[in-house]
């Protein structure tokens, strides 16, 4: 009989899994929208203040023209990072594949629950003023929330792979 190691000791459920995954992904995309008027304020108030020297004034407008393409690509880096994260710690929860039925049926209401949050998302942006003049700068944050449903479902399947087909290759 083979043993197995500590890191197998843990159960878990992929629709828990991938409603994390989406849950942090929206709040760090939304408060990244957030602040981009925020720090445009702040950037406007060191620009006019005569008191801060002007090297100062060349460095908040150079990272006030980054500020976009930086978070942008780091809304994609994370959601790439927090894919891989999320497989490779459902890879080490213990779960038998009886529970694959229930898995799914529990994912078509996370589904459900990502595919209002994209909605949501689209919404809060789409509102007007500020957020929605600003959102083109946002292009990949804006192509992930557009795509969240069938981004979820890629992820939601590939986490449920990952869960329950390696109860073959470990016994």
């Amino acid at each position: 009989m083979m043993r197995r190691s500590i890191y197998f000791k843990k159960k878990g459920n992929a629709a828990i899994e991938v409603m994390l995954f989406v849950v942090i992904i929206f709040s760090l995309a939304l408060l990244t929208q957030l602040m981009y008027p925020v720090f445009t304020d702040m950037k406007n108030s060191v620009v006019d203040d005569p008191d801060i020297a002007q090297i100062g004034k060349d460095r908040i407008n150079n990272l006030h023209g980054r500020y976009d393409t930086i978070f942008d690509n780091a809304i994609a880096i994370i959601f790439i990072f927090v894919w891989i994260g999320t497989l490779i710690s459902a890879f080490f929860v213990d779960t038998h594949p009886v529970f694959f039925v229930l898995t799914i049926i529990i994912l078509l209401v996370v589904f459900f629950v990502g595919a209002i949050l994209g909605n949501t998302y689209e919404e809060i942006i789409a509102d007007g003023g500020e957020l929605e003049a600003n959102s083109s700068k946002f292009s990949i944050t804006n192509f992930i929330f557009g795509h969240l449903l069938e981004s979820m479902i890629f992820i939601g399947i590939s986490i449920s792979i990952t869960l329950y087909a390696k109860f073959r290759l470990l016994t």
